[in-house]
């Protein structure tokens, strides 16, 4: 899986989320939201690589994943997570497992 980002928060967030550097200011959502991200990123247990695109670019996908979050801003927020920030890890993970296990 390569994902791809011209968010330097989003990056920052997702390094210090998997053991990096700290992520600045960053909301405890945004930092669940990394978490998450990551936890469900090891459960594939292949490679997984998160790599920087220049922002506005016509780099692969970059138009798509800006259409995406322009869509994401006008709907609002995308999944209600717990504050916890371990409990919001756990709570999407499980939603993940389930839609794994009811597909299968």
């Amino acid at each position: 899986l390569r994902i791809f980002s011209d968010s330097a928060l989003a990056l920052k967030a997702l390094d210090a989320a998997s053991g990096g550097r700290g992520a600045g200011r960053l909301s405890a959502t945004g930092v669940a939201l990394a978490r998450a991200t990551v936890a469900l990123a090891r459960l594939r247990l292949s490679e997984t690589v998160v790599a920087s695109v220049a922002a506005h670019a016509d780099a692969e996908g970059n138009q798509v994943a800006d259409a995406l979050a322009a869509r994401g801003a006008e709907d609002g927020a995308l999944a209600e997570l717990p504050r916890s920030g371990f409990l919001a890890t756990l709570w999407l993970e499980l939603g993940y497992l389930r839609r794994q296990l009811s597909s299968a």
